[in-house]
């Protein structure tokens, strides 16, 4: 579903779910950066459902949340 997306490297093993009040997102880690893989960070963004029945198709789209560890 992701390639590149915002820019951001290595962006995959990505889950599906719904929030709290019913609207799809997909979760994802990407590269630290273009010449660093570890550490991943993750990302939350909107995943957008449209087309038809017949041949739906998936959108990732709207703000990019970086999650982070608050100690």
């Amino acid at each position: 579903i992701l390639y590149r997306f915002h820019g951001l490297s290595g962006t995959g093993h990505h889950s599906l779910f719904k929030d709290k009040v019913g609207k799809w997102r997909i979760v994802f880690h990407a590269h630290w950066a273009r010449d660093k893989v570890s550490p991943r960070r993750t990302y939350i963004a909107d995943l957008i459902v449209g087309g038809t029945p017949a041949k739906p198709v998936l959108r990732v789209g709207g703000e990019l949340i970086e999650c982070m560890v608050v100690k």
